[in-house]
């Protein structure tokens, strides 16, 4: 299941942030049921990436406590910053090749879709579509950023 999670977040992240949350989640579910947190723990330790990530969001974390500023501002970096956790998580869970290939293809086909949906928004082929506040054009071809309206 970690494994579908994963490409299925592959697909989503640059596209959809409600889905990344919901699948987050699973992922997390999948990663607490699991076991062998042994095994996890050295797999974290021991790759450079996955320790980067961990020492980078607790030196953070070390910095809303030491900083200034109101509370809320400071909990709002951390949680901003908490998707880093999601880096140690993945590579603490086994995912075979397959499905890092798996996730990696999904990651590129949501790349080209939101490249072909952006020059076809620019382009005026989604006559439907009306954007605001970024104005999209061939300076600046956005398709996900923009909050679109349907105009019947």
């Amino acid at each position: 299941m970690a494994g579908w999670t994963t490409t299925a977040l592959g697909f989503t992240i640059p596209i959809w942030v409600v889905a990344d949350s919901i699948l987050i989640g699973v992922l997390v579910l999948c990663w607490a049921v699991s076991g062998g947190w042994r095994e996890r723990l050295r797999r974290m330790t021991e790759n450079p990436v996955a320790l980067a990530a961990l020492l980078l969001f607790g030196w953070l974390l070390i910095g809303t406590f030491w900083g200034g500023g109101d509370l809320e501002d400071r909990a709002l970096s951390v949680k901003k910053y908490a998707t880093l956790l999601l880096i140690p998580l993945l590579i603490s869970l086994v995912v075979d090749l397959r499905d890092q290939n798996r996730a990696l293809l999904a990651l590129a086909a949501s790349f080209i879709v939101t490249l072909l949906l952006s020059f076809a928004s620019a382009s005026g082929f989604l006559p439907g579509i009306v954007k605001t506040p970024i104005t999209c054009d061939w300076s600046n071809p956005c398709i996900f950023k923009s909050t679109p309206r349907i105009i019947y």
